[in-house]
């Protein structure tokens, strides 16, 4: 398993500078009989937007996928540069956590969600002021 090559269900599309999902690259591709066309060479890693993706399409043994140009890079510090964790491994990682630690990386997931899903100011009055924490309700 930690030689399986990562493959990547979303993408940086450089000409429209957003993240995009690869079920428009496999429309696009089934539409013009296979040709990728404007996205060729303008999939990058979602995260650190460095590594050139390129697209394989389904066939009757695999789903379409994307998957890194062998001659690019991630970023040093992507995930994507780390090995996938096998079941048993995270689960013997799970395990030798205390009551705390999972308490305390709960807390920090939900900030982290919180955060993602709530904008840093808020507009009252034509005024922007910030969100305090006491204001934010997950």
């Amino acid at each position: 398993m930690a030689d399986r090559p990562k493959s990547f269900e979303e993408f940086y599309y450089l000409k429209e500078d957003k993240i995009c999902d690869i079920d428009v690259v496999e429309e696009y591709a089934t539409k013009n009989n296979g040709d990728i066309g404007k996205y060729e060479g303008n999939m990058y890693c979602p995260e650190c937007k460095e590594a050139i993706l390129t697209f394989c399409g389904k066939t009757s043994k695999r789903r379409a996928h994307l998957k890194r140009i062998p001659s690019s890079k991630h970023r040093e510090k992507c995930s994507y540069n780390y090995e996938y964790a096998s079941s048993k491994r995270v689960k013997e990682f799970v395990d030798s956590l205390t009551y705390n630690e999972i308490q305390d990386k709960l807390k920090s997931i939900l900030n982290m969600l919180c955060k993602q899903h709530r904008p840093n100011t808020d507009n009252v009055g034509g005024v922007m002021r910030a969100i305090t924490r006491s204001r934010i309700r997950c």
